[in-house]
């Protein structure tokens, strides 16, 4: 009994790596062109939402400062 479920498990094993193989013939791997293009396009991204997202930081941070001042200025 035992022995037939270490079979199993065997059989399992080899069907998954031969699956796994069958799989990985299948993925198209990008050129080394491509794959630099999109790395600069990546990291030009990146840089843009940051500052995109500094500026709002600053801008929200003014607007703060003003309205406490402001606030600050009426209540004494």
């Amino acid at each position: 009994m035992v022995e037939v479920i270490e079979e199993k498990k065997e059989a399992k094993k080899e069907s998954f790596i031969s699956s796994l193989k069958s799989e990985t013939k299948k993925i198209s791997w990008p050129t080394r062109k491509s794959l630099k293009s999109n790395v600069k396009l990546v990291i030009l991204s990146v840089f843009i939402f940051g500052l995109g997202i500094y500026c709002a930081d600053l801008f929200v941070n003014k607007a703060v400062t003003v309205l406490n001042s402001v606030i600050f200025r009426l209540i004494g």
